[in-house]
């Protein structure tokens, strides 16, 4: 009986201990409505361990419905900030309050990415009989269509013209007033992520592991550097080098006048999201839901972060914060000093547009059709 009762009470003391734990934790977030939770920085959570106790705060001002997933990127004027629907349409949004200024439907069905060239608003559909549309962004009238092929990259803006590349290894230039297309070279492979270096030059990556410079003037090949693996992310440039990686978690540093490979190092897990240079440091995501910082005039590694989940979205660095989305519906924000996780927020679905910074607005989406605003205060 003595034993009983002993453990009876020890049973009680555990219950006990258990829901102050859970009232704990529960009083260290801030439910802002169903399906988004904003949570202040932890010192301990089953996700993330070491997170500072000091830290930026987020707070949810508008969360909008939208007819379909959004696309990747945003694209963001003076004003107003843009966005294509993998239904075929295209947004143009207040960033601070979200609303909904103009809508068009392009086509049924398709995945498209938005450009805005000056006046005009530039479509490029993935799929469908016109793979590029541009309309005047004030009257919403149709001012050309073209057919390039299926479009395998981002709209690269260059003065009044554009670059796009294609599934079937094409890059081009185009004239985004009628369409014309200024120049075309055949690379042999999916183009993977354009990249402009300057005005006189384009770094391409295509999936087969070869990086090019090409001259933005007739599209000459400068130079070619295959690498070992393929090439799903997109890379990115500096006056002098040029940073790419592949699948097999491949980072290099090659020479912008050459090719040459200045450094070369090896990561947990394959690259696929886009590399970002910032103030002399390198931010990419891996495989195995890793981030790292790196130093770009060696390839030192500064620190590695493990995510909640594999990256959704590409990392925006703004000032000293880095904010990324991962498929298990967590907006990251993360110190690029010393790499730990700030704070984050949980959102409705795969966060899949990567965040857009417009003035202390962070703007993303979800595969869920959902598009949320977050005004950021105190970033360093």
């Amino acid at each position: 009986m003595k034993i009983k009762n002993k453990n009876s009470g020890s049973k009680i003391i555990l219950y006990a201990v258990v829901i102050f734990i859970a009232f704990s934790s529960s009083c260290q977030r801030k439910i802002v409505n169903r399906n988004v939770d904003i949570y202040k920085p932890l010192s301990i959570s089953k996700n993330f361990t070491n997170i500072p106790e000091k830290g930026i705060k987020s707070l949810l001002k508008w969360r909008k419905t939208i007819y379909g997933a959004p696309g990747n990127r945003f694209y963001q004027n003076k004003d107003y900030i843009y966005i294509g629907t993998r239904t075929g349409r295209f947004l143009m949004l207040d960033p601070v309050t979200g609303r909904k200024i103009k809508k068009r439907v392009v086509v049924k069905n398709v995945d498209i990415n938005v450009l805005l060239a000056d006046t005009i608003l530039l479509a490029g559909i993935k799929t469908g009989k016109n793979t590029l549309q541009a309309f005047d962004s004030r009257s919403r009238k149709v001012l050309w269509k073209k057919n390039v092929g299926i479009i395998s990259t981002e709209l690269v803006p260059f003065s009044t013209d554009f670059f796009v590349g294609t599934e079937s290894g094409s890059i081009l230039l185009i004239n985004s007033r009628n369409g014309k297309i200024i120049w075309k070279r055949y690379l042999k492979s999916r183009i993977k992520g354009i990249v402009l270096q300057g005005d006189f030059r384009v770094v391409v990556t295509v999936n087969n592991g070869t990086v090019f410079s090409i001259a933005t003037s007739d599209g000459s090949v400068l130079w070619k550097k295959k690498l070992s693996g393929k090439i799903f992310a997109e890379p990115c440039v500096d006056m002098l080098k040029i940073f790419a990686a592949t699948d097999n978690g491949s980072v290099y540093c090659l020479s912008s006048d050459s090719g040459s490979v200045l450094w070369k190092i090896r990561v947990q897990g394959g690259v696929f999201q886009s590399l970002i240079s910032k103030r002399g440091k390198i931010f990419f995501s891996t495989t195995r839901a890793f981030l790292y910082s790196l130093k770009s005039i060696s390839g030192e590694i500064l620190w590695k972060t493990k995510l909640s989940s594999i990256a959704g979205t590409n990392p925006v660095v703004n000032k000293n914060i880095l904010f990324i989305g991962t498929f298990d519906g967590k907006l990251l924000l993360i110190d690029t000093v010393i790499g730990k996780i700030i704070t984050w927020a949980e959102l409705k679905g795969k966060v899949c547009t990567d965040p857009c910074i417009n003035g202390n607005m962070v703007i993303t989406g979800t595969d869920k059709g959902k598009l949320y605003g977050f005004k950021i205060v105190g970033n360093r």
